[in-house]
């Protein structure tokens, strides 16, 4: 029975990677129309809503629409439940789309196989924009998105069961695709919900006023958005979740963190549960008023390349993860706090570049730069002494600036922490403060 069920994965893993790879072919422009398309004018729309109009056409068997320029309004949803269906518009400017029922979705997908493209879809009134549920290999490219304030923006989600059983058994939604978008969104816990998925992709998007939220994923990419103005976080990685990447994204004036790793749901996963194979590389996160990067639960995770500035507490925080690399990560002016004022509750105390906190162990901080030349920043790196964060090393890394201590760190017993070779501390200090502490 197990191999039976193994075959079949490795088929459909077979098959997306198929898909994936015809999408690549044909994402710098859009599909070519032909007489085997339905073209749709506002004339199409004199006596109805386009709602009512694509679903007749999708009852009749049409699978293929393209959208002229032009205004049109729903008072319902547009319902893909039919597979390998088409939605193309003229262009994401001006091929409008505009909700008037403020309790439905705009575009609802509930098939395999779907592509929307070059849309503007106005979902203000309320409801998501386009929801995306219980569905494989579905592309949302180069559209115009509008969110509610009181819902997400856009979703893909698989619904039912035990959360975290389907995250462990992989039991998920496979290659969905949302890439190139602009999407505006002020709804706080999430303008755009990626949730349980594997093999997925969010590419080079323009996110304004919301996070993404990377939900119990496997396998799955967020990748080169750009995101700024979030009430909350820019992305909100949770687990239980495996070989997942976060790379290249631009981050900028979030109210929480710019990137946080937590558990979906503390009270079901412990404390000591680590994800495995997450790679947080070469993003730029800028004016974030709590951390830079927040990493909790994570175990062989890639913390490399980052570009981290003007933030109000730490730069890269780390807490209840094993054999993280933080390497040739450049963090510049962390305990920014002090010159935009303080919105956020911490300790500033121990404000760092580069904090360990608690339960951290066999980790590398490897040829970071660490700068600050607004203020003094208490640390450059500080491991908190407490004796569950053991065994870290410290190489290599140049700390230069306003700074109270440049390492803080226990290397006796029980710590055993390392201060290896290749440290180069120089900072313009307070008369009490030290340059290093091992003790």
């Amino acid at each position: 029975m197990r191999k039976t069920k193994m075959s079949i994965f490795g088929v459909m893993v077979f098959t997306c990677m198929i898909f994936v790879v015809g999408l690549n072919a044909s994402k710098l422009k859009a599909q070519q129309v032909d007489a085997t398309w339905t073209t749709i004018d506002t004339s199409k729309c004199s006596e109805s809503s386009l709602n009512n109009v694509i679903n007749k056409l999708i009852g009749e068997g049409q699978r293929k629409f393209y959208i002229l320029n032009g205004v049109y309004n729903l008072n319902g949803s547009i319902e893909l439940n039919q597979p390998n269906v088409i939605i193309q518009g003229q262009s994401k400017e001006c091929t409008k789309i505009v909700q008037s029922n403020p309790l439905k979705n705009s575009i609802e997908i509930n098939s395999d196989g779907i592509q929307v493209s070059n849309l503007n879809v106005n979902n203000q009134s309320g409801g998501v924009a386009v929801s995306c549920r219980n569905s494989n290999n579905v592309n949302v490219q180069g559209c115009v998105i509008y969110g509610a304030q009181n819902d997400q923006a856009v979703v893909f989600s698989k619904d039912g069961g035990n959360d975290i059983q389907d995250v462990e058994n992989s039991n998920l939604n496979m290659c969905n695709i949302l890439e190139g978008n602009e999407i505006h969104s002020y709804f706080s816990d999430g303008g755009v919900l990626f949730s349980k998925q594997n093999h997925g992709t969010i590419d080079s998007n323009f996110i304004v006023g919301s996070r993404i939220s990377f939900r119990l994923c496997r396998n799955s990419t967020v990748s080169y958005n750009k995101i700024k103005n979030s009430a909350t976080n820019g992305i909100r990685y949770t687990v239980p979740a495996y070989s997942n990447n976060i790379l290249g994204n631009i981050i900028r004036n979030t109210r929480s963190s710019g990137i946080l790793v937590t558990r979906e749901k503390p009270w079901v996963t412990p404390t000591d549960y680590r994800a495995s194979g997450s790679k947080i590389d070469g993003n730029t996160i800028t004016g974030s008023r709590y951390f830079g990067i927040e990493i909790n639960n994570l175990k062989g995770a890639e913390v490399e390349g980052n570009v981290i500035n003007n933030i109000d507490f730490n730069g890269i925080y780390i807490l209840y993860s094993d054999s993280i690399q933080v390497v040739q990560n450049q963090i510049g002016n962390s305990n920014y706090l002090l010159v935009d004022g303080k919105t956020q509750n911490w300790d500033e105390r121990y404000n760092s570049g580069i904090i360990l906190d608690y339960m951290v162990s066999n980790s590398t901080l490897d040829k970071n730069t660490i700068t600050n030349s607004m203020d003094n920043c208490p640390y450059g790196i500080r491991i908190q002494p407490d004796a569950s964060n053991c065994k870290n090393t410290i190489t290599n890394n140049i700390i230069n600036g306003f700074f109270k201590n440049g390492i803080s760190m226990r290397s006796d017993a029980p710590f055993s922490n390392i201060m290896g070779d290749g440290n180069v501390v120089n900072i313009i200090t307070m008369p009490s403060s030290s340059n290093a502490n091992t003790k």
